[in-house]
């Protein structure tokens, strides 16, 4: 939700209405930028979270953690989304570009100082260190690879587990192998 709606003031807005393009975007987006990248990777991190507490209580349901709240999953996802993404505030700011405009009215000459306010990137931002070690390779590794890698292995892991019990349980009942086929298909 905070993702979609973050999207669609950053995105949609700026199209549908040039006051709020020229006036409030520039003021939003730097802010609205980071707390999208947080909500994007607290969606990615509750995925892997569900598939590990899932796999605790399919591999191992004698294990100490598989009884445990549900605080301990979701608790690491905020604080691992909020810290990954904090040098994401540190991106972009609002800047302001002022002109010299000559209006000719009539036979009297008109000069105004514009103003448009705009995204800019700090220093930061367009350091190629920066861009190559966070935005590109480790944003790879928290948000594509490591995720994948778990979701991978846990998934494959609770599959064996649960054909293999199910191979073990000839004489199950219909209900039974109904519950066994949902866990296979989850």
């Amino acid at each position: 939700t905070i993702f979609v709606l973050s999207a669609t003031i950053s995105f949609s807005l700026p199209v549908i209405s040039q006051q709020w393009k020229a006036f409030v975007h520039p003021f939003l987006y730097p802010w609205l930028g980071p707390i999208m990248q947080i909500s994007l990777n607290g969606s990615i991190w509750s995925t892997v979270s569900v598939a590990v507490e899932r796999f605790i209580s399919v591999v191992h349901p004698r294990f100490w953690i598989s009884s445990v709240s549900s605080v301990l999953y979701i608790l690491p996802t905020i604080l691992l989304s909020i810290i990954w993404n904090i040098p994401r505030f540190n991106e972009l700011f609002t800047c302001i570009k002022r002109g010299n405009v000559t209006l000719k009215a009539s036979q009297v000459l008109i000069n105004s100082t514009t103003e448009q306010y705009s995204i800019c990137p700090t220093p930061m931002r367009t350091d190629p260190r920066y861009i190559r070690d966070y935005i590109l390779l480790a944003n790879f590794i928290m948000m594509a690879f490591l995720p994948f890698l778990i979701l991978t292995v846990t998934n494959t892991l609770i599959y064996r587990t649960v054909t293999s019990i199910s191979k073990l349980n000839k004489k199950t009942t219909s209900r039974q192998k109904r519950d066994q086929s949902i866990a296979m298909i989850l």
